[in-house]
């Protein structure tokens, strides 16, 4: 005996195929919008111009720079006392000395610089910031070499105590 199913076409129901090209359909309509953007967007990226020096003007009132200059060179003393007796490695006092910089000029100026890479602090202009935060990358992330951290340390002290 046959039975109705069997003497049926395979995707014999036309509804399923128009709902698969409606689906198929969307999706490469969305898939078209998306692409537009992103187009939009690569091409506004690249009309951008690069950045430039921003101004050495502090970008908000400085409260108390004596109390903020006095603080660092207290903390610098004490990554100095803590290397000169052993107590921390070269890469170690690197770090510390890069934080307490990085957070001075940030209070000194209002900027981000605790965020900032090298290559961003360069573009702000101020020079010793720049030979600073260089040599303070060379000894942070030269892995085990034990290198010598005290120019860098003499370094972010003059900075500090010469930072107007």
């Amino acid at each position: 005996m046959n039975y109705s199913v069997d003497l049926q076409a395979i995707a014999y129901d036309k509804a399923w195929w128009y709902l698969l090209l409606l689906v198929l359909l969307g999706v490469i309509v969305i898939l078209a919008f998306v692409f537009i953007k992103l187009s939009k967007k690569l091409k506004t990226m690249d009309k951008e111009e690069p950045v430039t020096k921003q101004e050495q003007v502090p970008m908000r009132p400085i409260l108390n720079p004596v109390m903020i200059k006095n603080n660092t060179l207290q903390e610098i003393a004490q990554i100095e006392y803590a290397y000169g007796q052993k107590l921390i490695d070269s890469r170690e006092a690197c770090l510390k000395l890069s934080i307490a910089v990085r957070l001075f000029i940030k209070n000194m100026t209002g900027r981000e610089a605790d965020c900032e890479t090298y290559a961003e602090l360069r573009l702000w202009g101020f020079d010793a910031l720049t030979m600073l935060m260089e040599n303070l990358y060379g000894l942070e992330f030269a892995g085990n070499l034990e290198l010598d951290a005290s120019a860098c340390i003499n370094d972010a002290k003059g900075l500090v105590a010469r930072w107007n």
